[in-house]
């Protein structure tokens, strides 16, 4: 049995990555509050710059160059967005045919410390663990 994972912030990214490239390691992933490895081309946010200036000097250019990549996730995928978090508003993360979008209204970015009861219910439906 391939495992699954649940990841945060940058460990998200990766999770999706993984995904994308290698995905006979991965069973079924769970994002939390990350843009996924594909973007629409929009111009950043100031915050964005001050923030993750190397991440869009450096990667940015790349995945645009990419492309949407949501139709190579061969992975069910399962990426729960903060209502209130600043990613959820400038991205909007749209679902795939194997990403399902979830958000948490009332949380930010670090949905583990501001929502884990929801983070938990959506998680383990997803993984297939009871959700109690």
């Amino acid at each position: 049995m391939r495992p699954g994972g649940a990841q945060a912030d940058w460990g998200g990214y990766t999770g999706f990555l993984l995904a994308l490239e290698h995905s006979e390691r991965v069973e079924r992933l769970v994002a939390l509050d990350v843009a996924p490895p594909w973007v629409r081309p929009s111009p950043p946010h100031p915050r964005q710059l001050d923030c993750y200036r190397t991440f869009l000097t450096r990667e940015l250019p790349e995945l645009v160059r990419r492309g949407d990549r949501s139709a190579e996730l061969r992975v069910p995928t399962l990426l729960i967005m903060g209502g209130a978090s600043p990613l959820q508003r400038i991205l909007a993360p749209r679902p795939g045919p194997n990403l399902r979008v979830e958000v948490v209204h009332g949380a930010g970015h670090f949905l583990p410390e501001e929502a884990p009861e929801q983070v938990l219910r959506l998680a383990r439906a997803h993984i297939g663990q009871d959700a109690s």
